[in-house]
């Protein structure tokens, strides 16, 4: 049997009591301390999840006069923050990947080259990052030196 829209129960948190959408500051109220909490838990660094809650927030306040009902607000709502923190963690993942590359590595990379197989531009680049390496860690090997023996 079909209901009026107006005898319809309605999802929580999906109108306001006079069949309104609700307003942002209502959705911000309600929403945004259980929102911060499943972010730290995908996080767990309480920055980062308030860095996170913000953006979800922002998407909402952008995305609220959009809301088709189609589903109640709280899961549309953490489904954006999902999708935030799903962003971040691409983004961040990309970061470290580029990032990745250590000395160890670049130095082993240089170790391989011979010099008949270098250009010249290739053999100077190299040679200045051979010098750069071994000028970092003499400066690592010397400063901790000096903080061992201040007077020397």
């Amino acid at each position: 049997m079909a209901c009026k829209e107006s005898q319809c129960p309605r999802p929580h948190g999906s109108e306001s009591q006079d069949g309104q959408r609700p307003s942002f500051a209502d959705v911000l109220t309600e929403y945004q301390r259980p929102i911060y909490n499943y972010l730290l838990r995908m996080t767990q660094n309480q920055a980062q999840a308030e860095d996170l809650t913000q953006e979800t927030f922002i998407r909402v306040h952008r995305s609220l006069p959009s809301f088709r009902g189609e589903a109640k607000l709280s899961t549309w709502i953490y489904r954006i923050a999902t999708n935030v923190s799903t962003d971040y963690f691409r983004r961040t993942a990309t970061r470290h990947a580029e990032a990745a590359v250590s000395l160890d590595e670049m130095e082993s990379d240089l170790a391989t080259y011979h010099p008949s197989r270098l250009s010249e531009r290739s053999l100077n680049k190299a040679l200045r990052l051979r010098g750069k390496i071994s000028t970092n860690a003499s400066r690592s090997s010397s400063s901790s030196f000096s903080a061992v023996a201040p007077g020397s």
